[in-house]
């Protein structure tokens, strides 16, 4: 870069006593000074990191034209980061050229520079044109509340930066264009949400036919998008796969929304760590053992799913309060009284009304009882409910599942009728032919001398085997 002819009468000015050409003169010195100082920026890790403050529609619109790398850094270094400020920096081709030439050392009238000049001139009229486009639809989609269209150029731009930063990602494992123009439109507005593991979708995932119909306040019908639904997680994988396109979208958001200070930091490693704490010994793994070493109970999927979305809606609160994402998702991790509400709780009580089988030592009695309380909730105690009653006659009746129940019969020859506590003894069981029933409202004892759990023909106590 040459100096400035005015530098030539600096010492002139010193000399003559003007101190007010001094001060022109000095400023452009100054001007001079910075642009040389920007005017190479040579080291890897200080353009990596330029590139990663700007958006990343803006690097892929600089990239497509083919732009000088020199140049595109000297915008960077001097804050021109997005395709706004890069459209409204200049305000006609004529000072976009004047510029060129005085700030950043190209002659487009000049035949070595006439080509860098060109595809210069042909990124910013695009960036004009675009920012033109843009602002008109982002105009409309606020006043019908509808998140704003993402550009291909912008999803392929922070898929790009994710790539170069990262590793590549799997067609299935890129967040979709649907679920990142609703977490863009978010982020914007400072209204993060913990959206539904079912609005988290993948590119592949992601059906672009999805449209709805509405009608214009001037009459006309238009058809917009709407998003897509999945299934929700119904094993460990598919959670991991979830919350890591989740993450991915955050992570995504963080290279268009650079100056948004809640996505600062963020990596796959946050959301990895994420997914260790709820599929491991913590949440998933967490389970009651008996005295012999035995599984008792342990967390449902349902009651899972609902403390992950319960994690993520603290860390929601986090973020308001002035937390990044990274610091805000760890908190919620930690927070006891989300982990009591949504997990702690909630399993103990899951636990407590799980119905089990009573044991083999239990008293005829006490496992009476517990057939009792195990039946269907009907008029009177071990009677079959229906319009129909079974008088007896030989005629087959059908059980509630649609079953036939073999016909009424007598008690076998010597069978009591009741136990010494007035309990009802099954008939059936005492039988040759067994009982039958899958869930039995009579004593399985012996009809004769009430020996628990055999039947009267094979009992050795009362002598009748």
């Amino acid at each position: 870069m040459c100096p400035p002819p005015t530098l030539r009468i600096v010492f002139g000015t010193i000399v003559s006593g003007n101190f007010v050409l001094f001060i022109v003169v000095f400023r452009d010195f100054l001007v001079y000074i910075a642009m040389a100082l920007i005017a190479e920026v040579t080291d890897v890790t200080v353009q990596e990191e330029l590139s990663r403050s700007a958006s990343a529609d803006f690097i892929c619109l600089l990239d497509r034209k083919e732009v000088d790398e020199k140049f595109k850094f000297r915008l960077l270094a001097i804050g021109i980061k997005t395709v706004e400020v890069f459209a409204a920096s200049f305000k006609d081709e004529a000072d976009l050229t004047e510029s060129l030439k005085a700030n950043f050392g190209i002659d487009p009238t000049a035949i070595a520079d006439r080509a860098k000049a060109a595809r210069i001139t042909v990124a910013w009229q695009s960036a004009k044109t675009r920012m033109v486009k843009q602002l008109e639809q982002d105009g409309d989609n606020e006043v019908r509340r509808m998140p704003k269209d993402v550009p291909h150029s912008v999803l392929s731009g922070m898929q790009a930066n994710f790539e170069i930063k990262f590793w590549a990602l799997d067609e299935d494992r890129r967040p979709g264009r649907s679920y990142m123009e609703r977490k863009l439109d978010e982020l914007e507005r400072d209204e993060l949400k913990a959206e539904t593991l079912e609005e988290v979708v993948s590119q592949k995932e992601d059906d672009p036919h999805a449209l709805k119909t509405e009608w214009k306040a001037d009459g006309q019908l238009r058809a917009i998008r709407v998003g897509t639904k999945v299934p929700l997680p119904r094993n460990p994988e598919e959670l991991r796969r979830r919350i890591m396109l989740l993450g991915s979208g955050l992570i995504y958001a963080s290279f268009q929304l650079v100056n948004k200070p809640s996505l600062k930091g963020l990596a796959p490693q946050d959301f990895t760590e994420y997914l260790e704490y709820l599929l491991g010994e913590h949440v998933a793994g967490l389970a009651c053992h008996s005295a012999d070493g035995g599984f008792i109970s342990g967390p449902s999927w349902p009651l899972i799913l609902s403390y992950e979305h319960a994690i993520r809606k603290r860390m929601v609160y986090y973020v308001e309060k002035g937390k990044t994402i990274k610091a805000a998702l760890k908190a919620a991790q930690e927070d006891p009284v989300t982990k009591e509400r949504y997990f702690t709780t909630p399993l103990c009580v899951e636990g407590a009304s799980k119905k089990r089988p009573p044991p083999q030592e239990l008293h005829t009695e006490q496992a009476f009882k517990y057939y009792q309380t195990g039946l269907p909730k009907g008029k009177g105690k071990g009677k079959d409910k229906g319009k129909g009653k079974d008088k007896g006659n030989g005629k087959s009746k059908k059980n509630r599942n649609g079953t036939r129940r073999p016909p009424k019969t007598g008690p076998p020859q010597g069978c009591a009728e009741k136990n010494p506590e007035g309990y009802n003894i099954c008939y059936g069981f005492n039988s040759t032919e067994g009982c039958t029933r899958p869930k039995c409202a009579f004593l399985h004892i012996c009809g004769k001398c009430f020996a628990a759990n055999v039947p009267m023909h094979r009992c050795k106590r009362c002598g009748t085997a």
